[in-house]
């Protein structure tokens, strides 16, 4: 049976619903303690759901910042890969516990991974 998960976030936080079920998928997990670990991992443009400064209010749509928050007070891992992040907004604020990570070290940490989803 598997017992770590990483869940890839690819996708920007609005305009589709693949990053806010990508967290919720982690979420569930987490809450239900079928996973040793679960790491939620943001690339590319789901890098955009580590920003703080996120205002969904102005789409009228569900903050994922509130499910990254949750995810770390549930002790859940939460990384962005810092040079995809870095492409995108030089100057970002990250929500308050997601720690940053190369390429280098995200392959090495998936490799270790029993199960990888992407959304």
């Amino acid at each position: 049976m598997a017992e770590n998960i990483a869940v890839m976030i690819t996708k920007p936080p609005y305009g589709t619903e693949e990053a806010f079920a990508g967290m919720r998928q982690a979420l569930a997990l987490q809450v239900s303690g079928l996973m040793e670990r679960t790491v939620v991992l943001m690339m590319g443009e789901g890098t955009l759901n580590a920003l703080s400064t996120q205002h969904p209010q102005a789409l009228s749509m569900p903050s994922n910042v509130e499910s990254v928050e949750d995810l770390i007070t549930l002790e859940a891992e939460v990384y962005v890969i810092s040079e995809d992040l870095e492409a995108l907004c030089s100057d970002a604020r990250l929500i308050e516990g997601i720690q940053s990570m190369d390429w280098d070290d995200a392959r090495d940490m998936l490799s270790a991974m029993d199960v990888v989803t992407t959304f």
